[in-house]
């Protein structure tokens, strides 16, 4: 997953960040356009619930680029801890 932004030009609804989450292996892609950086624990949730729901699996593993908005602790909390296989 990724943020991008700050855009240039924001969207009509004053969007200015794309937030991007990859399935890593369907390499299915999701995009989400976010107002801000603040919001982006909360669309991650509602895209990972979405996700588990349609799929039928759970998360286990998240890959990001080590970006801020993703090192705080709500997204530790929601990281599965490490099991045996």
């Amino acid at each position: 997953m990724d943020l991008m932004g700050r855009m240039q030009v924001e969207s009509i609804g004053g969007k200015k960040y794309v937030y991007i989450c990859v399935d890593d292996f369907s390499r299915y892609t999701w995009v989400e356009f976010i107002r801000e950086k603040s919001v982006t624990f909360e669309v991650f949730k509602q895209l990972a619930i979405q996700i588990q729901r349609e799929k039928g699996v759970n998360i286990i593993f998240i890959r990001s680029d080590h970006g801020k908005q993703f090192e705080n602790s709500r997204f530790h909390e929601f990281s599965a801890p490490i099991t045996p296989q």
